[in-house]
């Protein structure tokens, strides 16, 4: 019942409220619904709420209407926005459900867009909708939405006070700026708005800009309120959309909306996002990362701030400084100072601990005026801006990538007011303020904001910051302030460790410089103990005790000589009083003669010498090293203290010099002190005592400076030069005397981690110069100081004052104690200049250190490698030429002899007379003969080193030159500017100024800037800073330039009425210098607009400003001055000035030269090209085109080789230096002469061009740094290489001049070749001929082409002018152009002279010049033979064929092959002789010196046999009836090797000889020369004979045995020791294969040569071949004896000649010939009786077996060809025999032989048929015809031939030539006779003789003639 009865009265109360519910009560209606009873109740809801009782959201009721509706306008769409804010509104103010609100308008906002976008596409009608009212409610609405998410959305970590979580957050800002994205890409689709860019600023929270335009007119700016946007500067973006229509948004938000972020704090600036879509609502990105976009972000919040300002630190000097510094790592900070003043302000900036920055040493500059211009800017592109007297400097952290801090950055500034109240010692009350700012730039990602790599931050501008990016997207930036704390400078710059630890450089070298000098002091130490052994005056072993006056001897040894000296020298002295007769100079205890050391020696004779007049020296040449080159030596006589000095400065030695051991000395006085003496003497000195690197090394003089104090000199000298280099270094020029503009720019060439630069040299040179005064200080302490020990008593000094002369007393002397000042000075240098240069590199820094370091290693190697030995020089040459020095000071050695003891030098035996054996003074005439051959050789040798080594360093020189030359880079240059020149077509041919422009748009800008490739495709920003090719990079804007010429000229009177207008032409006087108006008006004030860049083309510019230089035209002379306008950097930007210049009429009659520069780099070439491109436009009408391109390789230090070639320019400076002192020697020496002498004056000018290399090498690297420091610092401006281009040209002018005369030069040494010789010779002799001749030619020259310019110049180009009418006939004398096809004259008088011209000039003038050389080189070829003619005129051939016979010993040595004895026998061996003999056969008459050489050379390379030892051939002699028999054979195989006969001589009176057998490649390898050697048979034989020869009255004979000799060969011999050779013919003797040869006495030396088949003599040398004799032929009776054998004579008829000739006449002597063949070459015929008379060799035959018989012939042989019998009467007598002659023809080679010819026939009767039968056979063999056909009638009578029918035709021919003697005859060729001759008669009348013999029966036969036809033989004669 309980349960029933509650549910009632719930039941009642449920209806009662129902019913209450029906009717309107407060607070029914949510929201302001508005309520009526109808009949019950019901809510009116606003337009926000839906709902019975307006409590659901009316957001989401719409957007359920919007997806419900098919089709709506724009109007709608418009309508319907305005809706949803309307409801967002009151959601707002109901603070009701605002996520879903934002959400479902976010849902409603994006259908609608989509709606939109596909109405546009299907309804045409909509192409007209405008939407930018849409997009402004878009932009309210999203507002709106910001406004909500910042209060309800919650950001990282936040759980209360919020609605939205990180996620929904993200979600709605996102949606709801894409929804504004792609209704504005609805846009895109209309026909509306097109070009007109929006900006929609809403409540200072966003500020919108849309612009929808094609992409190539879209702006470059967009601003919006909270950030703007500079699209790519070289367009590559727009040129990418092209003609597509894009929409571009910046939004912009007053502060970060993206709460929901993990890194809020991340930014503090505004936010700016930029979207850029297409019809599609596509996003469109950067495609070029080279070509970024600029965007700036508002910081005003930060920047307007005032109370971060910070007041400056005030300085002393009315500087105010700040540090700006931060312990964090950002990217950049902003640095703004806020100046005080309005004046002119520098401001100056400096990293890290250094110091206070000063105009010289700075990081960073900034100069500015007033209250917002910046007058300069360091370095270029500095982050700089200045606005309202506030300066703003963008700093970037270099170190940031890496997460480095930043350098702290220590600023001065000091501006004009302050530096006035400096001035009047007050410090300014001006108080700067400053502040520093960290700023970031970050990239909005999904949740977080992250730093970016593709976006950096530029700079600071006002209140905005600016920074570059290459993509689209979200960016913010963030500052944070950095309080000024106060700390203490001084001790950021006090932090000793921190900086010890930061520059340890110097304290390293410290300890490695003293750990070196401790090292070398110990080694040091013991050389100078040595040194004093070496210096000690010890006596001479030879000195007997007995002797008691002294004298002091010292040695000086050259620095050149022999290390050890081993050959014992020795030595005579001679005086006014005696002499010391032969001495030893050796003292028995320690090595003397070193080289570069002086020996001391105390010598006791037995009396005065008196005045010391000679010194002989001479050595024993023995040992290793004998050879002793001796520089001087003193003698002191120690009772008179008078010193001698004999001075040698040459070798003692067989090898050297003048190749003697010995030297003859005479005593210097004033009579023979002459001035190379002096300057010798003094540099060595000056370089070995005086110079204190050299001397440590080398001190030759005894000296009290020791080498250990050397050395620590060295090291406080060092120290010094330290510290004042690093005070040099540190001093910077005071703000008064430093240049502004200057004094911020030090340029510098980098080497590896060095740096290079003016300043280090100057400090390097004036650290030496403050050193210097030092260093002569201390080195004349340790030199002129007492010696401790020395104690001279009062008594001593008088006595020795009293004793020496005056100008021998001792020089006056520091006392012995100042060694201690000394030290001290040594210790205070190293310690105070190593403490203050310690300092002074702690606070330089590490880089200051490295710097340093470099000019003070400069510093010590100038002074010790250039000023010390430039010194040196000086002083010699100084003292040289004053004549100042005096004998004297040439021989002070200081007296050290007087330390030493009597007791030292005395001896306790006389050793010298049992121990020393004395060597006798070698002869000064005469020598035997080996040692006269040995020192010739050894003098040839050293002229040829000298040669040689003259030849190896020009060559050498040649190579560095070529090297450095190649450095230039020649071809590819000239390949780039033919490439540069073609790619701007060059060839355009210009008309008109029309033609101008028209060449500028379609040639000239599509190549410069090349925006498109060729296929189409766009360049990328980067790739369009290149030229068209794509290789060369612009390296600045390019300048357009045009000069002008101004006021208007008068024609003649007669005309001025005709012709009114006159253009002057251009000159200097007429060129315009005004400023115009752009059209060329006048000038002023109000039509120049300085914002208008083509407004400055109009405006006059000096050559200082536009930076040109003058140019040379065709037709004029250009001033550098001018009209410029800058162009580029890009291509639309330069057609838009250009079309503004043609429309403003640039180009007018005014222009008289339009010039276009452009500068740009190759980096595959490392070249720089500046292309100059001139039109000149002449007063004439004409417009010439002139393309230059220069091409240079401006940075010649950038890879590893470049830095060889640096080395090896160190090395051409060190050369040319050395060059200027041996030149300074070389004038010094030849005084007057060297005035005439050519060679001098080349070398001048060689020196002079090499030091303008230098200088304008030097000068046109700091001008390329310069001009490339300009480019970086001029923002792109024009800069021109103009400057470089022609210091460039110089230098490569000097250096290819330097290389032209040294490749000259290598004709001097080239002149050891004859004909080279011959031809320099000729040349100078021939130099006054042809100075006259230039000076003819010059004359005739300028006469025809002052002839031809009057005549023809008006008509033909090639005479227009003087200069070039000049040149026209140079180029025809030189044959270089033709006329008939150069040069068109119409005029006939012209042409005639011209013909004429070409006759004179060209044919005869040539041929005089031609003569000119011809006869002086005739004259110098004559003098080669005149034994009186000037030596310098005569080649050296002794020393040529010194060279060659070297050349050939060290082929013999190294590279030939040797046979072994007896390889004659070897195969190989007889190839190699065929193939030689062939070469020689081939090659005999072409190039006689070349080819001769080639073939020994070839002939040594495989026939040199193995070298055998000199063999002494035993001696077996004999007499036999009146001769003596002398028979030479081997003493181990006892082989007789030659027989000498000497006729006549009795046994008593026959002398001693000896033999020896000497290979001859002993001779060779010994440096003899033998002619002929190559062809040797044998070995040489070597006569020695010990008696007296004259007994040999009737000559000698040898006999050759032991080798396999030939009548062909040749027997060459020497009377005189090899100075003169001979040859003679070998004579078969005894039996066959015995040869001997006669000679008038006894050779010495003689040898068989091979068999030549050739042998060539000049008729000038038959007195070197006896068998061969010239005779003189005259027309009187006369009677010819020959000289080698008088008992053959020639009588010749009187009037037997016409002329005078002669006649050459040879004798061969054949075996077994009856007597000898006479050979005789007449010039003139010889007619008449010839009665020649001839020597029997043997008796004629008497016994004659039966059936045989004998008849004397006369055999003839004319021109060499075959013998024939002559029928002459013969009368032999008891010893001789005669015959009688017709004729000798004129030259004809004629060869007569008297035979006994032996037939195999008896005696016969004349009746006989015997007798009939040799009738018809004599017959027959008469007959030329049969005769020759010998062969074949002995084959067909059956009768067998003999070898004695072998045909023998000897191969072998001497032949004589004239070269030399006026007389007719050429040449004179004789074959060799070396067998009887067998005629064709005589073999034909044997072969019938025995034919007929050996018939079985001839009876019946009564001719032989039928018997013969049965043989057929068809040159049988017929009767």
């Amino acid at each position: 019942m309980m349960r029933i009865g509650w549910s009632l009265v719930f039941l009642v109360v449920h209806l009662y409220s129902v019913v209450y519910s029906l009717q309107c009560s407060p607070g029914y209606c949510h929201h302001s619904g508005t309520c009526s009873n109808t009949p019950n109740a019901t809510c009116a809801c606003t337009v926000g709420f839906v709902g019975k009782r307006c409590n659901s959201n009316g957001m989401k009721a719409f957007r359920n209407e919007i997806y419900d509706r098919d089709m709506f306008n724009n109007t709608k769409a418009k309508q319907d926005t305005e809706k949803v804010m309307l409801i967002l509104q009151e959601h707002i103010s109901y603070t009701y459900q605002l996520p879903k609100t934002v959400e479902y308008m976010n849902e409603i906002l994006e259908e609608i867009a989509v709606v939109m976008r596909n109405q546009t596409i299907e309804n045409r009608a909509m192409e007209n909708a405008d939407f930018l009212p849409l997009t402004q409610d878009y932009v309210d609405i999203l507002t709106y939405i910001v406004t909500i998410l910042n209060d309800e959305g919650c950001s990282v970590g936040q759980t209360i006070n919020c609605t939205l979580n990180e996620t929904e957050y993200s979600n709605l800002l996102s949606k709801a700026e894409d929804n504004l994205v792609q209704i504005t890409s609805v846009m895109v689709m209309t026909s509306v708005e097109e070009g007109q860019m929006r900006t929609i600023d809403v409540r200072d929270i966003i500020s919108f800009t849309v612009l929808k335009s094609k992409g190539k007119d879209l702006p470059f700016n967009f601003h919006a309120k909270y950030g703007s946007i500079t699209l790519p500067y070289y367009e590559t973006f727009q040129d990418t959309i092209g003609r597509e229509t894009v929409a571009l948004n910046v939004l912009t938000y007053n502060k970060s909306p993206y709460g929901f972020v993990n890194n809020t704090d991340a930014v503090s600036s505004g936010i700016i996002k930029v979207i850029v879509t297409d019809t599609n609502g596509r996003q469109i990105e950067l495609d070029d990362s080279d070509d970024p976009v600029d965007m700036t972000v508002d910081m005003t919040q930060i920047f307007s701030a005032t109370h971060t300002w910070q007041d400056m630190e005030k300085l002393s000097d009315g500087r105010s400084m700040c540090v700006a510094f931060s312990n964090s790592t950002y990217s950049a900070f902003v640095l703004e100072l806020h100046l005080q003043s309005q004046t002119t302000c520098d401001m100056y900036g400096i990293y890290g601990n250094t110091g206070y920055p000063t105009r010289s040493r700075y990081d960073l500059a900034v100069k500015t005026k007033g209250i917002n211009k910046i007058l300069k800017s360091r370095p270029y592109g500095l982050a700089v801006n200045f606005t309202n007297q506030v300066l703003q400097i963008t700093i970037h952290n270099t170190n940031y990538a890496s997460g480095g801090y930043m350098d702290p950055l220590v600023i001065t500034l000091k501006c004009a007011d302050d530096v006035a109240k400096r001035k009047k010692r007050q410090v300014s009350s001006t108080v700067h303020r400053f502040r520093t700012q960290e700023i970031s730039l970050s990239q909005f990602v999904s949740t977080s904001w992250e730093d970016t790599n593709n976006a950096k931050i530029d700079k600071a501008e006002g209140n905005h910051i600016k920074f570059k990016s290459t993509f689209f997207g979200t960016f913010a930036t963030n500052t944070l302030f950095i309080p000024p704390t106060m700390i203490d400078f001084d001790a950021i710059f006090l932090n000793f460790f921190e900086r010890l630890r930061n520059t340890p450089h110097v304290l390293v070298t410290y300890v490695i410089l003293f750990v070196l000098v401790v090292i070398l002091t110990l080694y040091l130490r013991r050389v100078d103990k040595h040194d004093h052994l070496i210096w000690n005056y010890l006596p001479l072993a030879d000195n007997k005790k007995s002797n008691t006056y002294r004298y002091a001897i010292s040695v000086f040894t050259a620095v050149r000589s022999s290390r050890t000296l081993t050959s014992m020298p020795y030595f005579v002295l001679e005086g006014s009083l005696g002499s010391t007769g032969n001495r030893i100079l050796f003292d028995g205890q320690r090595q003397n003669f070193q080289n570069g050391t002086c020996s001391n020696f105390i010598m006791t004779t037995e009396n005065d010498l008196g005045k010391l007049d000679r010194l002989t020296i001479w050595t024993d040449n023995k040992g290793k090293s004998p050879d002793w080159m001796l520089s001087k030596v003193i003698v002191v006589d120690i009772s008179t203290n008078e010193s001698y000095v004999f001075l040698c400065g040459e070798w003692v030695s067989q090898r050297y010099g003048k190749c003697d051991a010995w030297a003859v000395l005479e005593p210097l006085s004033k009579d023979i002190l002459v001035r190379e003496t002096i300057f010798t003497e003094t540099t060595r000195k000056g370089f070995f005592d005086d110079h204190l690197w050299f001397s440590i090394s080398k001190r030759p003089n005894y000296s009290q400076f020791t080498r250990v104090q050397r050395l620590w000199t060295l090291v406080a000298l060092l120290f010094l030069s330290m510290v004042t280099s690093a005070m040099w270094f540190n001093q910077e020029p005071s703000d008064d005397e430093q240049d502004q503009e200057t004094a911020s720019t030090i340029r510098t060439v980098e080497l590896g981690p060095f740096k290079l630069s003016y300043k280090q040299l100057y400090v390097g040179l004036m650290s030496s110069v403050i050193t210097f005064l030092p260093s002569i200080l201390m080195v004349a302490i340790f030199k002129n100081r007492k010696l401790k020990q020395e104690h001279t008593t009062s008594s001593d000094i008088e006595s020795d004052t009293k004793n020496v002369p005056k100008k021998n007393k001792k020089r006056r002397q520091l006392p012995w104690w100042t060694i201690y000042f000394a030290y001290a000075l040594v210790i205070v240098c190293i310690s105070c200049g190593g403490t203050f240069t310690f300092l002074y590199s702690l606070e330089f820094g590490a880089e200051k250190t490295n710097d340093w370091l470099l000019s003070f290693v400069i510093g010590t190697v100038m002074g010790a490698l250039l000023l010390e030995p430039v010194k040196v020089l000086l002083i010699a040459i100084l003292i040289a030429c004053c004549l100042q020095r005096s004998i004297d000071a040439m021989s002070d050695i200081r007296n050290p002899y007087k330390s030493t003891k009597e007791d030292d030098v005395e001896e306790t035996d006389d050793v010298g007379d049992t121990k020393i054996f004395y060597y006798p003074c070698p002869s000064t005439t005469a020598n035997s003969n080996r040692n006269q051959l040995r020192k010739k050789r050894f003098k040839l040798d050293n002229e040829l080193a000298v040669y040689l080594k003259s030849v190896l360093l020009c060559i050498l020189y040649i190579l560095l030159l070529a090297m450095i030359c190649s450095h230039n880079i020649t071809t590819e240059a000239y390949h780039q500017n033919e490439a540069m020149s073609i790619s701007i077509n060059n060839s355009f041919q210009v008309n008109t100024t029309d033609d101008i422009w028209t060449w500028l748009s379609n040639y000239y800008i599509p190549n410069v800037w090349a925006k498109y490739f060729g296929n189409g495709n766009l360049r990328t920003a980067y790739e369009q800073r290149f030229t068209y090719d794509g290789y060369n990079y612009r390296m600045s804007l390019i300048q357009l330039r045009q000069v002008r010429s101004y006021g208007n000229c008068s024609g003649p009177e007669v005309v001025q009425n005709v012709v009114t207008r006159c253009t002057n032409n251009y000159d200097i006087e007429t060129e315009s210098m005004e400023h115009f108006c752009p059209g060329w008006a006048t000038f002023n004030s109000s039509c120049f607009d300085e914002n208008e860049l083509t407004d400055y083309s109009f405006q006059y510019k000096s050559s200082t400003e536009v930076k040109a230089l003058p140019y040379f035209g065709e037709y004029a002379y250009y001033n550098g001055g001018g009209y410029q306008m800058q162009l580029g950097p890009k291509q639309s930007l330069v057609i838009e000035h250009i079309n503004e210049l043609k429309s403003n009429t640039w180009i007018d009659g005014n222009t008289r030269a339009i010039f276009i520069d452009s500068n740009t780099f190759n980096a595959n070439s490392k070249l720089f090209t500046h292309l100059k491109v001139v039109f000149e436009i002449s007063e004439y009408g004409d417009i010439t085109m002139t393309t230059v391109s220069k091409s240079s390789n401006l940075y010649p230090y950038v890879y590893a080789l470049d830095y060889l070639i640096l080395c090896l320019q160190i090395v051409f400076i060190i050369i040319i230096v050395a060059k200027i002192v041996i030149f300074g020697i070389d004038i010094f020496k030849m005084k007057r002469k060297c005035i005439v002498s050519i060679g001098m004056w080349v070398t001048l000018a060689e020196i002079v061009l090499a030091i303008l290399a230098i200088v304008f090498f030097i000068i046109r690297i700091d001008k390329t740094i310069k001009a490339v420091d300009e480019i970086n610092n001029s923002n792109g401006a024009f800069v021109s290489f103009e400057e470089v281009e022609i210091y460039d040209e110089i230098y490569r002018g000097c250096i290819a001049g330097v290389f032209f005369i040294v490749i000259l030069r290598l004709l001097e040494p080239l002149a050891f070749n004859y004909h080279l010789f011959v031809l320099k010779k000729s040349l100078l002799k021939a130099k006054a001929d042809i100075l006259s001749y230039i000076v003819l030619i010059s004359f005739c020259l300028v006469a025809f082409a002052s002839y031809l310019y009057v005549t023809v110049g008006r008509h033909v180009s090639e005479f227009k002018n003087m200069p070039t009418a000049l040149t026209t006939l140079l180029q025809m004398l030189l044959s270089m152009i033709s006329f008939r096809v150069n040069v068109e004259m119409s005029s006939t008088q012209a042409q005639i002279f011209v013909s004429f011209f070409a006759f004179f000039v060209s044919i005869i003038g040539i041929n005089v010049f031609i003569g000119i050389l011809t006869w002086n080189f005739y004259y110098i070829k004559i003098m080669q033979s005149d034994s009186e003619a000037a030596q310098k005129l005569i080649f050296n051939q002794e020393l040529n064929d010194h060279f060659w016979w070297r050349i050939d010993q060290l082929l013999s040595r190294i590279i030939l092959p040797r046979f072994r004895m007896g390889g004659t026998d070897n195969s190989i061996y007889k190839k190699v002789e065929q193939k030689i003999d062939c070469i020689r056969q081939k090659f005999n008459d072409i190039a006689k010196e070349e080819i001769e050489w080639t073939y020994s050379t070839t002939a040594i390379m495989f026939m040199c046999k193995k070298q055998r030892k000199t063999n002494l051939l035993a001696c077996c002699v004999t007499a036999q009836n009146t001769d003596i028999k002398y028979r030479f054979f081997d003493q181990m195989t006892k082989s007789t090797r030659l027989v000498l006969f000497l006729p006549y001589v009795r046994p008593g009176d026959a002398p001693d000889l000896a033999c020896r057998e000497v290979p001859i490649s002993h001779f060779l390898l010994s440096g003899i020369s033998i002619p002929f050697s190559i062809l040797a048979k044998s070995d040489v034989f070597e006569f020695d004979a010990r008696g007296d020869l004259h007994v040999i009255k009737s000559g000698s004979r040898i006999t050759f045995k032991g080798g396999t000799f030939r009548a062909e060969d040749v027997v060459q011999f020497s009377y005189d020791n090899m100075k003169t050779w001979q040859r003679k013919f070998l004579r078969e003797v005894e039996s066959l294969g015995v040869f001997c040869c006669s000679f008038r006495t006894v050779p010495t030396h003689c040898l068989v040569l091979h068999r030549q088949e050739y042998i060539k003599l000049d008729l000038g040398e038959l007195h070197k071949f006896p068998d061969l004799e010239r005779h003189r032929l005259v027309k009187s009776e006369q009677c010819i004896r020959l000289r080698s054998d008088n008992r053959i004579s020639i009588s010749i008829q009187p009037n037997s000649i016409k002329e005078i000739g002669d006649a050459i006449v040879m004798v061969e002597k054949p075996f077994a010939t009856l007597c000898p063949i006479l050979q005789i070459y007449s010039t003139r015929k010889i007619t008449g009786g010839i009665n020649i008379s001839l020597p029997l060799n043997r008796l004629p035959t008497t016994n004659i077996s039966k059936g045989v018989s004998t008849e004397f012939w006369v055999l003839i042989r004319e021109k060499n060809t075959v013998w024939k019998k002559v029928h002459c009467h013969v009368d032999v007598q008891l010893d001789s025999i005669s015959l009688c002659l017709g004729c000798i023809n004129m030259k004809t080679p004629t060869s007569i032989c008297v035979k006994e010819v032996v037939l195999p026939r008896g005696e016969i009767q004349n009746t006989t048929q015997d007798w009939k039968f040799v009738q018809e056979i004599n017959q027959l063999s008469r007959n030329v015809v049969f005769r020759r056909q010998w062969r074949d009638l002995a084959e067909k009578c059956s009768v067998t031939l003999t070898s004695r029918f072998e045909e023998h035709q000897n191969p072998h021919f001497i032949s004589v030539e004239n070269h030399k003697y006026v007389f007719n005859m050429d040449r004179c060729l004789f074959r060799r006779v070396t067998k009887v001759p067998f005629p064709d008669q005589e073999k034909c009348l044997v072969i019938l003789s025995t034919w007929v013999k050996g018939l079985k029966s001839t009876t019946g036969v009564a001719s032989l003639i039928p018997l013969l036809r049965e043989f057929k033989l068809p040159y049988l004669p017929e009767k």
